[in-house]
């Protein structure tokens, strides 16, 4: 198992730990899986390229447009 993979594990289990926290207090919105991963990452593997960054936006423009 690689160290990215890993890593995403680790992030889906903190998530789905926070998601259970917050139910019923605050709503939990979290990103689509096409904004993670490999192909939206800059060459550092770290930060976002621009498709990267273009999910993300779309991903937070969703999250506030439910928001009331």
């Amino acid at each position: 198992m690689s160290g990215l993979t890993m890593y995403n594990a680790a992030v889906d289990r903190a998530n789905a730990l926070l998601k259970e926290r917050c139910a019923g207090r605050i709503r939990y919105w979290e990103h689509h899986r096409n904004v993670r991963g490999v192909a939206h990452l800059s060459n550092d593997g770290v930060h976002l390229n621009a498709q990267g960054t273009k999910g993300f936006r779309r991903s937070i423009i969703g999250a506030l447009s439910i928001v009331r």
